[in-house]
This record gives structure tokens, sequence and C-alpha cells, in this order.
């Protein structure tokens, strides 16, 4: 057995560049990248623009929805290039978003 498959980079039995990818399909995975670089900056500008308009009901929501492209394109550039401050920015920022939803539409 090839000493490079039988311990692998790390020692776990296989060599993890030979390893099938189980992420979706590289053109859905593309498709979706190019959607958060125009939703992402769209989503959150609509959203603080809204706010700064005193509506602040809808703009909390537009910055919820927001979030979710912000949070995926954090966890890529934590897993990618070791940016973890983003991060956890990204969740400490979804947490207080939350909390103005749920003031502004469940506590009024």
């Amino acid at each position: 057995m090839d000493r490079a498959l039988r311990f692998g980079r790390r020692g776990w039995g296989f060599d993890s560049s030979q390893a099938r990818s189980i992420s979706p399909n590289k053109s859905m995975q593309q498709k979706f990248d190019k959607a958060t670089q125009i939703l992402l900056p769209t989503l959150t500008a609509t959203g603080f623009l809204l706010t700064g308009l005193k509506k602040p009901e809808i703009g909390l929501v537009i910055s919820l929805v927001s979030q979710i492209f912000w949070m995926y394109t954090s966890w890529q550039a934590w897993k990618k290039a070791g940016q973890i401050g983003i991060f956890i920015t990204s969740i400490i920022v979804t947490i207080v978003v939350l909390f103005g939803v749920i003031n502004y539409w469940f506590l009024r």
C-alpha cells in the first residue's frame, strides 16, 4: 500500500487530497457565491437605509436576512484563511439584530 495513501496528511488512513468531495457541485456553488456577492451588500445597505429612514421594523428584518449571507461568507473566510474574528463578529451582530426583530415585532 502506498505510504501517502496509508498515512495521509494527518495520519487518518487516507490522503485527503484524493478523497471525493461531499460539497454540492461546482456550478451550484459558484452561482450561490455570485448571488452572495450581490445580495450581501444590497440587503445590508437596504436594512441600514430603512432603519435610518425610521422604518426599523422592516430594516431589522432585512438586516436579519442579510446575516445569512454574512454568516456564510465569514464561515468561508474562517475556513479558508483563518479569519475567525469575522465569524465571531457575524455571530454577535446576528444575535443583536435578532433581539431587535424580537423587540419590534413581538414585544410591542
